[in-house]
């Protein structure tokens, strides 16, 4: 089987998981789905951004809700969640649902059920860029190991955790597929070169981004690595450091063009570009320092989220033995790497450059995440790492090919097998998750 059709063979795993999950899961049951939904409301409603705290999605860029509004906005995006007033408090055999959900919402879908199918599956749609970004960053940083793309997007494929999201309503979706077509262009910086139509592709990938969640922004000091990495054998030129500094303020000032509309709207309303006023009066602010506490509690939710939690606040999780079964194939996975990376030798300066870009799109990720935890409670969700996702996929797909070099796998089997063991083991478990734990938990 050739590698494109092993990818597309990937794809197709990841819509029918992806798409069943927006069908399965009841509408709002998903993190700030029903807040999501308002805002694309509001603006198919009323053409403009909305002001001030009432509509509380409101605080973030606007293109996700656009593209949500302008595809179902013609259905007629009526109101009709209801919430269930026996959830809270959250309490063991409670009710899952914070919703109580009609007829209304049964198919065929009609107005605003079908509206927000729409938005569902326009999340879906935006998560298998992810997943095609995930596979061509990993062709690109290892193409004599072309099969660590394969893999990474085979192990994103059924990850629980980026199916549930991408089943979801939520603008995280937008800013996984930007942040993830962001990484491969500064990949593609780094390994043929800079070039002004990458640079100004890459400087609208920015600014829709943007558009899409300010926790993109994350990703942009990355370009400043990239042009170094890029210039790295003329660096004793000051014509290469020019001409680096010159594609670098392209493509960070196109991504503000094109996020300008959004920032002076902010800049006129809430005195700031990025609205932080707002974003206070629409969050439950956090009292204290984010000390050693705050920290263990955001690194445990990360983790839970990334594998697997559900319901609009994280309330149903995954039994504890799995969590611990991921903790130990992620320790596999990384010692995987280790080996992947001993046996390539000694590396060329732009392996270097092409490791630390992949490296650092997670970690700025994180970094922006507890900057913004000083500020807000509710931030342990692996969603808020989506701009960095891809990245950590292809992490997996080392840490996966150095196990498989370890244990003689990739010898006996070839890259097809163990890409096709990897899709089936990774989509059986996303299987298995959304059969035995979500589908049953929502009445």
């Amino acid at each position: 089987m050739t590698e494109k059709r092993l990818f597309l063979l990937i794809l197709a795993v990841y819509l029918t998981l992806a798409t069943a999950v927006s069908i399965i899961v009841p509408l709002g049951e998903a993190p700030d789905e029903a807040d999501h939904y308002a805002y694309a409301r509001y603006l198919a409603l009323n053409r403009a951004l909305p002001q001030g705290p009432t509509i509380t999605q409101g605080k973030h860029p606007p293109l996700y809700h656009t593209l949500a509004a302008v595809a179902g906005g013609w259905a007629g995006m009526t109101l009709f969640l209801q919430p269930n007033p026996d959830v809270f408090p959250i309490r063991e055999g409670g009710p899952a649902n914070f919703f109580i959900h009609g007829e209304n919402e049964s198919f065929p879908w009609r107005e605003g059920p079908l509206a927000f199918h729409i938005a569902r599956l326009l999340s879906v749609l935006l998560g298998g860029v992810t997943l095609w970004a995930t596979w061509r960053i990993g062709r690109m940083a290892f193409s004599e190991r072309r099969e660590v793309g394969l893999l990474a997007a085979a192990f994103l494929a059924g990850l629980p955790g980026f199916l549930y999201i991408s089943g979801a309503m939520n603008n995280d979706n937008a800013a996984g597929a930007f942040g993830a077509l962001a990484v491969l262009l500064m990949a593609m910086m780094l390994q043929k070169g800079l070039s002004w139509k990458r640079t100004l592709l890459l400087g609208a990938v920015f600014g829709l981004g943007l558009l899409s969640k300010v926790g993109t922004l994350s990703l942009w000091p990355l370009l400043a690595l990239t042009a170094l990495g890029a210039i790295w054998p003329q660096r004793r030129r000051w014509r290469a450091w020019l001409r680096a500094g010159v594609h670098v303020a392209a493509a960070w000032g196109l991504g503000g063009i094109f996020a300008s509309g959004w920032l002076l709207h902010n800049w006129r309303l809430y005195g700031d570009p990025l609205g932080w006023d707002l974003v206070r009066q629409t969050v439950d602010v956090r009292e204290g320092p984010v000390d050693a506490a705050v920290l263990a509690w955001l690194f445990r939710g990360l983790y839970t989220y990334f594998w697997g939690r559900y319901g609009a606040i994280g309330q149903l999780h995954l039994a504890g033995w799995v969590y611990a079964l991921a903790g130990i194939f992620s320790l596999a996975a990384a010692t995987g790497v280790v080996f992947f990376l001993a046996r390539r030798g000694k590396p060329h300066a732009r392996d270097v450059f092409l490791l630390l870009l992949l490296a650092g799109a997670p970690l700025l990720a994180l970094a922006g995440i507890i900057r913004y935890t000083a500020i807000a409670l509710g931030t342990d969700q692996a969603r808020l790492l989506w701009p960095g996702l891809a990245a950590m996929a292809v992490w997996f797909g080392m840490g996966l090919a150095g196990i498989f070099d370890l244990t003689g796998l990739s010898r006996r089997w070839g890259e097809t097998r163990l890409t096709l063991l990897t899709l089936a083991s990774s989509a059986a478990f996303g299987l298995l998750v959304l059969l035995l734990l979500v589908r049953p938990a929502f009445v």
